[in-house]
């Protein structure tokens, strides 16, 4: 069994599906979502988004992401305008 939070005591669980969970510990938050960008997880959700998403099941957040593509050999960048799976 892993041990992720180095032996601190945590606070409080939020688990809403397999991979997306956050988790609140004495001095930091653990957030994980899977599709959603690092940068936005960190920036744009909170942790009381987690509990709102497991309270209610009408909570729904968009969140616009940019991405590098490639096609054949050609670099360029998208914009996609997401729904965060915290619903």
């Amino acid at each position: 069994m892993k041990d992720e939070c180095n032996s601190k005591v945590i606070r409080e669980f939020v688990g809403l599906r397999a991979k997306m969970y956050s988790i609140k510990l004495d001095t930091e938050v653990k957030k994980r979502a899977k599709g959603v960008q690092k940068s936005i997880l960190k920036k744009e959700i909170a942790h009381q988004d987690f509990i709102n998403s497991a309270v209610s099941e009408k909570t729904s957040y968009r969140h616009m992401m940019r991405n590098f593509r490639t096609e054949n050999h050609d670099i360029f960048t998208i914009v996609q305008n997401k729904t965060s799976p915290l619903s």
